[in-house]
């Protein structure tokens, strides 16, 4: 083993950062828009059903104030006026 200080700091990487996916940023575009709803479309309704999982799960963890519908094979994303607090 062998032990230095004060080492070439180029060589560390940034943090991992996970990437956006595109409809959290269509979302967040959403957020600050006039428009009351957004929906996505896709090919079947597995797919549709657990991206509607991770949009909710995403909005919750983000404090986002939208819902997210699931209706066949989309997902509308609403704002959801009415803040929830926890007691």
């Amino acid at each position: 083993m062998k032990i230095s200080y004060n080492a070439d700091a180029s060589i560390i990487r940034p943090a991992h950062t996970p990437k956006k996916s595109e409809e959290m940023i269509a979302i967040e575009e959403f957020i600050g828009s006039e428009n009351q709803n957004i929906c996505f479309e896709y090919d079947d309704e597995d797919t549709a059903r657990k991206k509607r999982n991770n949009i909710a799960t995403h909005a919750r963890r983000g404090g986002l104030a939208v819902k997210a519908l699931l209706r066949d094979n989309k997902v509308i994303v609403i704002r959801n006026e009415k803040k929830i607090e926890n007691e």
